[in-house]
């Protein structure tokens, strides 16, 4: 698959390599599809999902990660805060990893089903 090719095995968050693994049930549990460890900065994603939901799990990851390195939950941050905060944290990320991109592009859903 394409998007196997693209996804990557170590993502730049705000000045931090957080290295990304894919892997089974083991280490995550029954419930969780992927898990963010920012102190041993390594994100884990779920290995077997549909390629739409692996690439949202990534992504989820990745806002766990800028969330903690922005600090955002310290002081109560109101939404306009957090989406500034979460912004430019995305912004940095994208333009650190520009392969990242490619990845979620190479990303194939199914033709929406006429009803």
């Amino acid at each position: 698959m394409k998007h196997e090719k693209l996804r990557p095995n170590a993502v730049r968050v705000m000045g931090r390599n957080y290295i990304v693994c894919y892997e089974e049930d083991a280490l995550l549990g029954t419930e969780n599809l992927g898990i963010c460890n920012n102190h041993q900065c390594i994100i884990v994603i779920k290995e077997g999902q549909h390629p739409v939901e692996e690439a949202d799990t990534l992504l989820h990851e990745i806002f766990h990660a800028v969330w903690y390195c922005m600090s955002i939950s310290d002081g109560g941050a109101a939404e306009e805060q957090v989406v500034r905060r979460m912004s430019s944290g995305m912004l940095s990320v994208f333009m650190d990893n520009p392969n990242l991109l490619k990845y979620f592009q190479s990303i194939q859903n199914p033709p929406h089903l006429e009803l």
